[in-house]
Formats: C-alpha cells, structure tokens, sequence
C-alpha cells in the first residue's frame, strides 16, 4: 500500500453492527455504511491537520491542506491521503515521504533549479545566515527565485553592459568542492545564504501516517455509522 493513502474501511465491524439491526434498518446498512465512512475519514482528516502543528515546527499551510480525503462510494472506501501534485514547488507527499516511512529525503525542485544555473553537480542545501526566512522558517520565495536570476548572469547591467553578479558559489580550494552560495551585500564583504550538504540526512519517522489514521479511524468510526445510519433512515422511501 502506498505509505502516503490510507484506506478508511471496517468491513467486518459493519456486518457485526448488522446483526443487530432490525430488517429495515439492514436494508440501510450499504447506504449508511457510505455516509458513516465518508464522515470518518471527513473526521480522520480534520485529526491528521490538527497533529501537524504537534509533530513538526511550523508547518506551512500547504503542508497542512495537502492531507485530503476522498469520500466513501457503494464497493468504494473513502480514504485519506498526503496530495501527491503541485502546481508549483515540489508536492508535499515527496517531502514528507522520508517523516513517514524513514530514510533519504530526495532533491527539492528548487535546488535542481540553482544547481542547473550555478553548473554544479547535484546538491543538497540548507538555509545559510544569510538567509531569508519566511513565518515558517523556510527560505523565501522571492530570495530563491532571485538567486536563480542572478546565478546565471541575469541581474542588472552596469554601464559598461558586464552583468553585475550578487550571487556565486564559494568552492574549497583544495578540491574546488562546492560550499555555500556567498550573497555580495557591500565591496569587500559576502555572507553566506545557502550551504550545501554533501551528505543526505537520514530522516527517521516521525510522523506515522498510517498509524495515525487507524487510530483515528477506530475512534470516531462507530459515532460516524450511526449518523449515516440516522441519516439513511430518515431519507428511506
């Protein structure tokens, strides 16, 4: 099973549930099964949101609203999951793949943008003291997409039509590896804005999406069915 969807289903609860029931209401059941399914994982997902602020630091909105759930249908279970498409940047279901399951996180779209225009080989980065950082502690947006310009030549023109560099790769001088991108902030003096990680860091699990959702879903499963029940039979023709 995908580690980023969670399947919302309790078969076997329900035919102990219908059991019990009289013949009209048995005959509710599937419908009422649908809707108390769809509730549970409606109540599953608002739970997973609400855990984020308690497992990591200042989780973007995005990263909150990228848990989702689609609802129950007839031989269909609804399910929760960690959304797996961006529009822009890299989808959180990839970044947060390493806190579920463990191991290596992979390379964030924006760091294959700098790596491209400062022609250097893969790397991994980190926010320098130069950095920018939003509400959430990340790099700034608009600072990234600047380096980006500027890494390629791009930024103002002086008279003389040179382009004027506010960007470069500082390398070691002993192998000419990589170690920072240096921001030139006044003549004579640099600060570092982004280092680069030669190593990837191992990620252990921290955040046990599966596990999560089960607990959750065994919580508020039976509350949910008897609303759909509820509703199902007060809409029975």
């Amino acid at each position: 099973m995908n580690g980023n969807v969670a399947i919302v289903e309790v078969a076997e609860l329900v035919k102990i549930v219908s059991r019990e029931l009289d013949d009209v209401a048995r005959k509710q059941m599937p419908f009422a099964t649908v809707l108390g399914l769809t509730l549970t994982a409606k109540a599953v997902q608002a739970d997973i949101k609400a855990q984020l602020p308690k497992i990591f630091d200042r989780p973007t909105p995005w990263t909150i609203n990228s848990i989702g759930m689609a609802p129950a249908k007839f031989g269909v279970a609804s399910s929760v999951f960690i959304r797996s498409q961006s529009p822009t940047g890299t989808p959180a279901s990839k970044y947060l793949g390493p806190e579920i399951e463990g191991g290596h996180r992979r390379v964030a779209r924006f760091e294959r943008r700098i790596n491209a225009q400062a022609r250097i080989p893969e790397q991994m980065m980190i926010a320098a003291k130069g950095a920018t950082l939003d509400g959430f502690g990340n790099m700034q947006r608009a600072q990234i997409n600047r380096i980006i310009r500027n890494m390629n030549a791009m930024g103002p023109f002086k008279k003389n039509k040179e382009p004027r560099k506010e960007f470069f790769v500082g390398k070691a001088k002993a192998n000419g590896q990589p170690l920072a991108i240096y921001q030139i902030v006044a003549r004579g003096k640099v600060v570092p804005v982004i280092a680069f990680l030669h190593r990837q860091p191992d990620y252990s699990t921290r955040f046990p999406f599966q596990k999560l959702v089960q607990e959750s879903a065994t919580k508020h499963f039976l509350p949910s069915l008897q609303a759909g029940m509820a509703k199902a039979m007060a809409s029975r023709r």
